[in-house]
């Protein structure tokens, strides 16, 4: 842990994010203390790190906190001073008492944007529900432009599975200078697809129905692929999903660079 505390100082200090991030070491210090016996224990461990570079802006710095361990009502808890930090705190008040029955603490992240205030985000997980469960939450959080978005990206991506349970889930809130929470859902893209290329196919679709301009998309796969997609497992999508930024939906895909040789 003081690695990684240790390493996250260097990417501020040459990202020029010393200040930014001074001031939120003691909200760090408080959701990932190091001396506590049960995050020590977490096979998880305590932070990931992580850096977006983009045209016309400054680079990003977002630091990861995994609050997936410790008694259940202490990972509520922590997640309540997190919201209390962005000043979100009834906002997230009315959203724990919703949905801690249906979903569970994963983990919180902060991310800073130069000289802006720093920006959070909480992640929840969930597992076996249908997929018109998250719809209502995405019309309750983004209006009913985002929920048929969300249906449409569900219709896609699981095809004809769309009607039984979701295997994993992640809904995740954003806490910025937007007055309203930022809702943002994700499905396990291992649990969704049999391939790379099944994968493609269904997002494809997605795509188009969706009317998302993909060309990020296609690009970073030509260089993470090298001209191979497996049709025999996800080797490279890990979380596909769908999310609402400034009242815009965006796609969010995550894929992971082969590691061994083709």
């Amino acid at each position: 842990m003081r690695v990684n505390r240790q390493c996250i100082s260097t990417v501020a200090q040459r990202l020029h994010m010393i200040g930014a991030l001074s001031s939120v070491t003691h909200l760090l210090d408080a959701l990932a203390p190091e001396t506590d016996i049960d995050l020590l224990a977490a096979p998880g461990g305590a932070y990931w790190i992580g850096v977006a570079f983009a045209d016309a802006r400054k680079p990003h710095l977002r630091i990861y906190i995994n609050t997936r361990w410790g008694k259940e009502q202490d990972r509520w808890s922590r997640l309540s001073r997190f919201a209390a930090y962005f000043d979100k705190s009834q906002q997230w008040r009315d959203i724990a008492n919703t949905l801690a029955i249906d979903l569970q603490p994963l983990g919180a992240a902060i991310t800073l944007n130069g000289d802006k205030s720093p920006a959070g985000r909480i992640y929840l997980s969930a597992y076996g529900k249908h997929m018109p469960f998250y719809e209502e939450l995405a019309d309750v959080y983004g209006g009913v432009n985002f929920m048929d978005q969300l249906r449409a990206f569900g219709r896609c991506v699981l095809g004809d599975d769309y009607v039984y349970p979701t295997q994993t889930a992640v809904c995740s809130f954003g806490f910025g200078e937007n007055p309203m929470l930022e809702y943002k859902f994700e499905l396990c893209a291992h649990c969704l697809f049999a391939s790379d290329v099944e994968a493609t196919t269904r997002l494809r679709s997605w795509f188009e129905v969706a009317r998302l301009d993909a060309t990020d998309y296609w690009g970073m796969l030509d260089i993470l692929s090298e001209g191979y997609l497996s049709d025999k497992a996800p080797d490279l999508h890990c979380y596909v999903g769908v999310g609402l930024r400034s009242g815009a939906p965006y796609a969010t895909i995550y894929l992971k660079p082969r590691l061994i040789a083709t």
